[in-house]
């Protein structure tokens, strides 16, 4: 059987060479898309909020909130107002860390910050607290599912600010952001993206190396030290205050990391060491945050 021999068209290849020219800017832009385009969600996606009275005690009034985020998640939080303040109140976020909840951290430390006048907003991370799952415990087994949950908590503490930024009772201008392990992984993310935070308090928190230099044998090391690795984000939380807390005998966070991370940050900056552990106690962290705010609030 005899074969015909195609035969190059000149005016078709210059048309799929241009084609092809005009395509390029696309697909590096594509390449180089900023990873915060990760944490953007619609602002005018229905709140569905839910605001009822928790509990009431002689320092506070504690509500139960729930409001909805993006792919459909409910949102659960605490907002306690004290007592011994007058509104507009300053406002601190606090945010958990891995397998711990909304309530841990109240427990922990809602007191001795509500007693120093301030109100405090507390919410559950995705897969915790009251929105847990079956695989809740072993988030850290599965990489690309620690991923999914720092981005989904990360869209919802910005969805809460939204809520917040509602409320005359708050005084906004002064809206502090204090995580605890994880939680100042993910705050350390959300802060730099989201300007509305005017203080950053990040607690027990490092570089991503040396901390989590044991994924690196994970072939998914690359993807998630570029979405979770705060030393790629923290030196956009300048011009904004920013306060690292550490601990000396902590066995999670090696001090080498918290000072790396450190460094990465720009003034105004400060960091102080505790002699405790991973979990540092209302004792010892709450004055330290007090006075901090006091002193930048002079400022």
């Amino acid at each position: 059987m005899k074969q015909t021999k195609m035969r190059k068209n000149p005016t078709i290849l210059l048309l799929n060479l241009a084609l092809v020219a005009c395509l390029m800017p696309a697909i590096v832009c594509a390449a180089d898309i900023p990873v915060e385009t990760l944490y953007a969600y619609d602002k005018h996606l229905p709140m569905n909020l839910k605001v009822e009275k928790a509990d009431e005690t002689a320092e506070y009034v504690k509500y139960h909130i729930s409001l909805r985020s993006t792919h459909e998640r409910t949102v659960t939080a605490f907002l306690a107002l004290p007592k011994n303040a007058q509104p507009p109140y300053p406002i601190l976020m606090l945010q958990h860390g891995i397998n711990a909840s909304k309530d841990e951290i109240f427990e922990r430390y809602g007191n001795g910050l509500i007693k120093a006048g301030y109100a405090i907003f507390l919410m559950d991370g995705e897969l915790h607290g009251e929105r847990r799952s079956d695989v809740s415990d072993e988030i850290i087994r599965y990489p690309i599912l620690l991923r999914d949950v720092f981005i989904q908590t990360v869209i919802d503490l910005r969805r809460a600010v939204d809520y917040l930024k509602t409320r005359d009772d708050l005084d906004t201008t002064r809206l502090t952001f204090v995580g605890f392990s994880l939680g100042s992984y993910e705050g350390t993310v959300f802060t730099s993206i989201d300007k509305r935070i005017k203080a950053v308090i990040l607690v027990v928190c490092g570089s991503f190396e040396p901390t989590f230099a044991p994924l690196k044998m994970l072939p998914e090391y690359r993807e998630l030290s570029v979405i979770l690795d705060p030393a790629r984000y923290i030196k956009k939380i300048a011009p904004r205050p920013l306060l690292m807390v550490n601990a000396t005998q902590d066995a999670v966070i090696p001090k080498e990391g918290a000072r790396k991370l450190f460094e990465v940050a720009e003034e105004p900056k400060e960091q102080i060491f505790v002699d405790e552990g991973h979990v540092i106690s209302q004792e010892a962290l709450v004055p330290i945050i007090v006075k901090w705010l006091d002193e930048i609030s002079r400022k």
